[in-house]
């Protein structure tokens, strides 16, 4: 894929050790980062044994995952076209609208 994001998962991993969640943030999880963030704050206030393992459940959590991940069910270019009447995504080898009801020509060689 042309436009698939790339992101390091040791990237991730190093930036929540140094900030808690600034791994989630760098992946494009901001709230997730923010809420990582105070938790691990607010774990280490109350005690040192619960910022710890916040902390590294929050490193883990940044390098596991990958936020980019094809899905094939996903709608794209190649497989939807839009609607002429609702303009909502249909698939390519569609007769009839499933949304609106309208009739379609298949695209299966555009």
């Amino acid at each position: 894929m042309a436009n698939t994001k790339e992101w390091s998962p040791g990237v991730a991993a190093l930036l929540s050790f140094v900030i808690p969640g600034a791994g989630q943030i760098y992946k494009g999880s901001i709230g997730v980062g923010l809420l990582w963030l105070i938790c691990v704050i607010v774990g280490y206030m109350l005690m040192i044994v619960p910022g710890v393992i916040l902390h590294i459940i929050c490193i883990y959590k940044a390098h596991s995952g990958n936020p980019y991940k094809f899905d094939p069910e996903e709608p794209r270019p190649e497989t939807h076209v839009r609607c002429p009447d609702c303009k909502e995504l249909v698939l390519k080898e569609a007769v009839k609208c499933k949304h609106c009801g309208c009739k379609l020509i298949p695209q299966i060689w555009s």
